[in-house]
């Protein structure tokens, strides 16, 4: 299947068409760029698309749009847009942002005056919405921001997700466009643009290369030529032959007329054996005949070695022990005698502790005993600590603990807790909402299948 060739000039990019070719998104696939925008084969709208387009179309209608159920849930945002300051369907065409292409879109909405970037988007679930953390590196809205947002200020980017199916749903998610985000943006699409540049010259789709994990939603599947080039490229280095070396031409022989040469002699065949020959064992004993052993020698004992007497030290006697110190040294037995009773535990606590109040009840009844000295105890400092547990991934939990420590100032023990406790949860909670976050982002790769 070949494609025609397309003269040279200036290339148009879309955001659609960035997409298609940039293998990081969920659909993108370069062979499937160059069905679509060299060989311009037919891209029919699946039913999802054409929903989107006739929801996108009553949005722009005006605020009866709402009285559509689908549209029901996002009847907030569509007033919204419609109340003022807004506009929608902005076209673009800069020839500037990216320098040697020409670049074409369309924004939903947009808010000037508080710098806002909407786009409306359709989904069959939630699921599919992309978070927040996802949004800040969207390529598309980043390079909507970049052509109307001024080199030094920061842009507002928003989806609002609509469900298809029911229950029906609207979801926001917004993130902020700084300049560093899309100057990095600007150098992919550049990158992208030159990888089109390429393909463009390619007049056979076999060269082009396919992503095969993206073939179940692609619309050019059928059309997908399916292990052709590397067939072709398998025989060529098979069938390819090194140039044989013309064989040298042996001179005969000058040999006298008449005089035959002798005839080389032959090698004697061997014989044909139907039974093969047995195999080398080692000679069986002649019986009789005994075979000479090795001469057995007695070795003569080691001479005995004769030590000297050991030396004689003289050594105090001990001194007698008393009872007491004999009772001490004896191995203690394990375990309680019979008939005696476990210690309590007020046994081990400081004097006046009942025992089912533990220290903090010993203090307690320090105070209580002693009310004209007051309380021995000053409490000059509080730590708050509370801990979580977020299965992010499957089998591997993640614990969050949180702790506070604060100086306790003109406050009262309760109060300065109550205190301390609030930020520690808010913290706390804080930490779980970003780890589901992340969990969130996860299970959307998962589903997308990258």
């Amino acid at each position: 299947m070949t494609a025609p060739v397309i003269p040279d000039k200036r290339l148009r990019l879309s955001a659609s068409s960035l997409t298609t070719f940039d293998t990081d998104t969920g659909f993108g696939c370069k062979r499937k760029w160059f069905f679509k925008y060299v060989m311009k084969l037919p891209d029919p709208p699946g039913p999802g698309a054409d929903l989107g387009q006739k929801l996108h179309k009553l949005i722009e209608s005006g605020p009866n749009a709402v009285t559509h159920e689908i549209l029901a849930p996002a009847r907030e945002f569509i007033a919204e847009v419609h109340a003022g300051g807004w506009h929608l369907e902005v076209e673009l065409k800069d020839d500037k942002l990216l320098p040697g292409f020409d670049f074409i879109g369309y924004i939903d909405a947009i808010n000037p005056e508080r710098k806002i970037i909407r786009d409306w988007k359709t989904m069959k679930t939630l699921q599919y919405a992309k978070p927040s953390m996802m949004l800040e590196k969207d390529l598309q809205m980043n390079l909507y921001a970049a052509a109307v947002a001024d080199a030094d200020e920061d842009i507002t980017i928003e989806h609002i997700s609509i469900t298809t199916q029911k229950p029906y749903q609207v979801l926001r998610t917004a993130a902020v466009s700084t300049p560093a985000i899309r100057q990095a943006a600007v150098q992919k699409a550049l990158a992208l643009g030159a990888g089109m540049q390429q393909y463009m010259s390619i007049t056979d789709v076999k060269d082009t290369e396919p992503d095969r994990t993206k073939c179940n939603f692609c619309p050019y599947k059928n059309n997908c030529p399916t292990g052709e080039k590397t067939m072709n490229l398998l025989s060529s280095i098979l069938n390819a032959k090194p140039a044989a070396a013309p064989a040298p031409v042996a001179q005969p022989a000058a040999v006298p007329t008449g005089i035959l040469p002798p005839e080389a002699p032959k090698a004697a065949a061997e014989p044909f054996q139907a039974v093969p020959p047995p195999r080398k064992t080692p000679p069986m004993p002649i019986p009789g005949l005994r075979t000479p052993q090795r001469p057995f020698t007695i070795q003569e004992p080691a001479p005995e070695v004769v030590l000297p007497p050991p030396a004689v030290v003289a050594v105090a006697p001990p001194e007698p022990f008393t009872a007491a110190e004999v009772e001490i040294a004896a191995p203690k037995k394990r375990g309680r005698p019979p008939g005696s009773k476990s210690t309590k535990a007020a046994d081990t606590l400081p004097p006046g502790s009942t025992g089912t109040g533990g220290i903090a009840q010993a203090v307690q009844n320090h105070i209580s005993e002693n009310p004209s000295t007051g309380p021995s105890l000053v409490v000059k400092s509080i730590t708050v600590t509370r801990s979580a547990t977020v299965q992010v991934v499957q089998f591997e939990p993640m614990r969050i603990d949180v702790s506070v420590t604060a100086d306790v100032a003109g406050l009262s023990v309760a109060e300065a807790t109550h205190i301390l406790d609030q930020q520690v949860m808010s913290e706390l909670v804080r930490r779980m909402e970003q780890l589901h976050s992340a969990k969130k982002d996860l299970s959307i790769l998962k589903a997308e299948g990258r």
